[in-house]
């Protein structure tokens, strides 16, 4: 209702808003059974702050894209948790659920996204040789 204090509109408006995409996707996109893959979306943006404190405007909406990918992601191995990961299809034949196939895509454009943010993998410093490492990882009995 306008001019009534309180209501400012339908559910969707964002004016004023801090973060859109973040109640876009709670309000519009994601069903009320797979809310809490939004809580992983949002504790990794505040990873990326933590490790890159002076973002820029450009590098923020980096993020928020790789959160948003994030997402999808976990909402695809949801639906194959639900449904099934294998499903049989025509001819008697089976494939895996979709949504564990789209899940894969979207994880690697995540990370591609944070790679683009300069937080790609980075080299383990190791302070013994390889002979060494080798001598100290177990050896587990062939079962030959």
């Amino acid at each position: 209702m306008a001019g009534v204090k309180g209501r400012s509109g339908p559910p969707m408006n964002t004016n004023a808003v801090k973060h859109p995409h973040r109640t876009y996707m709670k309000r519009r996109v994601v069903p009320a059974q797979y809310r809490w893959v939004l809580s992983p979306g949002d504790k990794l943006i505040e990873k990326i702050k933590s490790d890159l404190p002076n973002m820029s405007g450009k590098e923020e909406l980096v993020a928020e894209g790789v959160a948003m990918l994030w997402t999808c992601a976990l909402l695809g191995l949801a639906e194959a948790k639900d449904r099934g990961f294998i499903v049989e299809v025509a001819g008697g034949g089976w494939d895996f659920q979709p949504g564990l196939k789209s899940a894969g895509g979207f994880l690697d454009k995540a990370l591609k996204g944070l790679v683009s943010l300069g937080l790609g993998r980075r080299a383990k410093v190791v302070e013994s040789t390889l002979a060494e490492l080798l001598a100290a990882t177990p050896k587990e009995p062939h079962a030959d």
